[in-house]
Formats: structure tokens, sequence, C-alpha cells
């Protein structure tokens, strides 16, 4: 801190981006006037967020003020007080004609556009579903921020997966530099900020334009296929080592016979193991993994995986006796009493078999053994079977990406209604979203919501243009064409264009038309810079001993010395 601004002051680094820590900042501000009901003047760029704090505390006391699942209702009650939130109810109200506009000859001034904006902002607080209200926040989440990304990099550091390192010094670091420029020209550039508290726009609609699917842009299915396999560890370099199967069937809960094999395949690809040595190499852990044989299915229903690509059935083929293939389901032992309580599978209605092929199943005894030892350290709970159903399909849905609803009805048995009634606490959880998020999709689907972040985020890193580095022997014909040196130019016209890129340049006076301007014109004419001189506003300057530059007269006090 300075001796005429004892307040401490805190930056935190975080290089996060713009779309990040502008979130970030407004979330702190909203954090900190909801614990101490004090202000907080929080100054972001792309880098870093900048702070004046009222007292000194902590960095990793400040940063725990928000949680990474209350974002929204932090931005709730900031955002609406925010320059940020008015420049864009401005910008909004002005595309709807809400604003006065002038003619083709006067222009309303800024300042005047500023005041009608607030004066209209303030007027529409009282309505619950104003659309201009709706839409402004809609630009403000989606097109403006990153919520999605900032969510994570939250949970990350909760997790302590980001180290936060905290250093005290007695002057900023340079990368803070352009946050000072921010803080000393706040009152000049961000006026727009309203006056009065936030509008009563319903919560519901605001949950709308952050969460809704049909709001978003459609995935392609290549990079919905792409995200399925990193998350299930199939994607090349992803794959577990043997040693980790076993606790990576745990976390995934329930692995259906198609994607065991492709997990297996995964792995002798990557370690580079035949099929033989990845079932030696796994074979201390392995006695930790089961395989259920699922019992026919009542009613036409399809078993678990049957169906939506997760399993692909087979039937009998008479005429080659091969027999159909098992509906297997593989999961970790200790998590059996869950699974088959929400199968809703008595014990003896079940065939448990060995994880590996031939799936030969386990005998009487085994199967009453494993299954009692299971009990013992899990116990099912039957009846709380229907509570538990949400986050069951919550965690499993984490390793998807969007699944059609029929697909997933189908996975668990579950009849629509039910599955409708269990997204429907999923969805208000904002654990899922529902709706046509494929492209060319046709039907609802459901996918995790952390994982359609994801996918939006995937979709825009591929639209962004991708510059393949150049060798460095093009770096001249490079400064040659930013400089106008190639090609060189014609005329008049071509004279004036090559001007432009020397103005405010002290330029050698004896080597301008010997060296400088034919470098840049085929052919070169003295009397073309006469003519500019004469027909023109341009003016020539000089700016040092033997040294002259090019300028118009409005761009002149930009050349003096400290602007004036």
């Amino acid at each position: 801190p300075q001796a005429a601004d004892p307040r401490p002051r805190l930056v935190l680094h975080t290089l996060w981006g713009g779309q990040v820590n502008r979130p970030f900042a407004m979330a702190l501000a909203a954090a900190w006037e909801e614990r101490f009901g004090t202000r907080l003047e929080a100054t972001h760029d792309d880098d870093a967020i900048a702070i004046e704090l009222p007292h000194e505390m902590p960095g990793d006391e400040l940063l725990a003020l928000v949680e990474s699942e209350r974002l929204l209702p932090l931005l709730r009650r900031r955002l609406e007080s925010s320059g940020f939130f008015g420049s864009r109810f401005r910008e909004n109200a002005g595309r709807a004609l809400l604003l006065p506009r002038g003619d083709q000859r006067h222009r309303i001034p800024l300042w005047l556009n500023r005041q009608r904006s607030k004066r209209l902002l303030d007027a529409v607080r009282g309505f619950a579903d104003f659309p201009l209200l709706l839409e402004t926040w809609r630009t403000c989440l989606q097109d403006e921020m990153d919520l999605g990304a900032l969510r994570e990099l939250l949970g990350e550091v909760e997790r302590g997966e980001i180290e936060v390192v905290e250093v005290t010094t007695h002057k900023p670091s340079p990368f803070a530099a352009n946050l000072g420029w921010k803080q000393t020209n706040r009152l000049m550039y961000e006026d727009d900020t309203p006056e009065g508290g936030p509008s009563r726009l319903g919560d519901d609609l605001l949950a709308e334009v952050a969460l809704s699917a049909a709001l978003r842009p459609r995935v392609p299915a290549a990079a919905a296929e792409e995200l399925r396999r990193k998350l299930q560890r199939t994607w090349p370099g992803y794959a577990p080592a043997p040693e980790e199967v076993a606790d990576w069937v745990r976390e995934r809960l329930a692995v259906p016979l198609a994607e065991w094999r492709e997990l297996l395949d995964a792995l002798a690809r990557d370690q580079g193991l035949t099929e033989a040595e990845v079932e030696t190499a796994m074979a201390p852990s392995i006695e930790r993994v089961v395989a259920i044989e699922l019992p026919p299915a009542e009613n036409g229903a399809l078993p678990f995986g049957v169906g939506a690509g997760l399993v692909p059935a087979r039937n009998a083929d008479a005429a080659t006796n091969v027999p159909p293939e098992p509906r297997l389901l593989i999961t970790a032992v200790e998590l059996l009493p869950r699974l088959l309580g929400e199968l809703d599978l008595a014990d003896e209605t079940v065939t448990l078999a060995f994880p590996l092929a031939p799936f030969a199943p386990l005998s009487a005894a085994d199967s009453r053994s494993l299954l009692a030892r299971a009990h013992a350290a899990a116990p099912r709970d039957d009846d709380g079977r229907e509570a538990a159903l949400g986050p069951l399909l919550g965690e499993w849905l984490r390793f998807y990406g969007p699944l059609a609803r029929r697909e997933l009805a189908a996975a668990w048995e579950l009849a629509e209604e039910r599955l409708v009634a269990v997204l429907d606490e999923l969805v208000d959880d904002q654990q899922v979203v529902v709706g046509e998020l494929l492209a060319g999709a046709t039907e609802a689907q459901v996918c995790d919501a952390e994982n359609l972040a994801r996918l939006l985020r995937m979709v825009r890193a591929a639209a962004r243009p991708q510059l393949a580095p150049q060798p460095l022997t093009r770096l001249p014909l490079f400064l040659a064409v930013q400089q106008g040196l190639a090609p060189r130019r014609d005329g008049i016209d071509g004279l004036q264009a090559a001007l432009e890129r020397l103005f405010g340049w002290a330029a050698p006076a004896a080597l301008l038309e010997t060296d400088l301007l034919p470098a840049r014109l085929e052919p070169y004419h003295p009397t073309w810079l006469d003519t500019l001189l004469q027909e023109t506003d341009l003016l020539w300057l000089g700016v040092g001993r033997e040294r002259l530059t090019f300028a118009f007269p409005e761009d002149v006090p930009l050349l003096r010395d400290g602007g004036e």
C-alpha cells in the first residue's frame, strides 16, 4: 500500500482469462459484501484480479468466500449493480429501439444515452419477466462469461488440485500494471453503473439462461464421442495402468460389457501388452471386480446396458450354434448391494461371473460368499432406493456425453414417467441438462452439466483459427509485408497508404525520398508528395535533428510531449 492510501491491496494472478476473471471478481465482491456488509472494489483483466481490501485478510481465506456451487446466487447479487451489466443493457436497449436515435446528421451523445438507459433500467426493475432484462442476463452469462470453466477451476482450488501461493511485496508485480491503469480510469470508461438495487427478474428465468440447452449451440457428435472416450479412459494415452483398473471400475460405478471390452483393448494398446499379458497384470486386483449376469428382463424391457449403443445385444444363431451374448455388467464388489438395490434385484436372481473372458460363472457357494462379504461391507438399503436413484444416475452420467432419454430409460429399465421425475430433480439441482444437445438431434437428450460445459469449450476451441508456426526464414518477408515494402505500390494512392504506415515515426529526412518511399512504391515520383501536401490536410513536422514525420492536423496534439 502507498502512504496516501493505507488500505491493503491484493492481486490474484489467476491467468484464467477475462471471461473467467470477470465473474470471479464479481462473485468475490458479492461474497465479501454478504459476509462483512461492506462493498468491495475488484478490478480484473485477462491475467489477474486486483482488490482493495478494507482490512487485512489472507488470500486463501478470501478465495474460500466463493464456493463453486454458489456462483449464480452471488452473481445475482452483484451483476445487475455493475457498469458491465449497465453497458450491455444500454446496447440491447439500443438494438431494441427503446432508446431515441439521432438522425443521419446528429449523433446522440454517449452521456445522454447512458442517462436514458439508466432511467429505463430503473423503470423495468419491478417486472419479473421483462424480455430486455432477460436478454441482458443472457448476454452477460453466455456471451461474455464462461461460468462452466470458472466453476471447474474453483472446484480444483477447493480440492487442492490448484495450489495457492501467497507472496507479500511492497509494490505490485509488473503483470498487474494494466490493472492499475484500469483502476485509474474506471470512472471515465465504466460509467454505466445502474442506480438502485437488483431487479425482480425471476430466479427461474436466470437458471434457464445459464443452464438451458435450448440457448446453447449444438454439439457435433464427433466431439461428444471424443469426450466420452476420454472420460471412460479409452482414448489413446488415457487408459489406466493394470493395477488401477479395479479402482477405476469402482469410480465408474457400472461398466456395460461393450465398454469393459473397450477399456481392456485400450489398456493393451497403451501398455503395449497382449490380452494374456493384460490379464496377468490385472490379477492382483481383479478379485475386487465382479461381473453380474442380469436375469431376463420382464415385460419386454431391455436389460441394463442393452440397446442405446451401450451394450449391443446379440441373439443366438441357430445356423452356427453361436450362443447369445451374455448380459453382463462389470462393477466393484463393494458396490454390489447398492447396485442390486437400485436395479430392484434379489441376490438369488443374479449370477456372478469372473470379469475376464470367458466370463465363467462363479459357483453358488462362491457367489453367496462374495455377496455376504459385500453386504457386510455396505449393507443394502431397500427403503432408500427411490431417494438414491437420482444421485446414482448423476454419478453414472459423469462418464458420458449426451444420451437420448429413451436410451437412459432402457439402460436402467426405468419407466418413462419415473425417469422424468428423477431427471427433473437433477435438473433442479443443476447436475444435468436435458434438451436437444447434439447436432441433428430430434429427441430429448440428457447430459451431465459439467460434461456439456466441457463439450462447449471443445467446440469453441476447435472453432478458433489455428495458426501454424512458421520458420524463422519467413520473418523478414512477414515484416516487409506488414511495413508496406512488399508488394510495392504505385500512384498517389499507393504513396498515401505508405505514408500512413510512417505516421508518428521520426524518419531521417535525408532518406525519405531516396530510400524509404522508393522502397515502398514502384515507380516513385517526388511530385506525388508535393501534390498530397497541397491538395490534402497532410502535414509534415520536424521532430528532431534532421528528422521529420507526417500527420493530419487533428493528430498533431498526440505527437507533442505529454499529449498537450
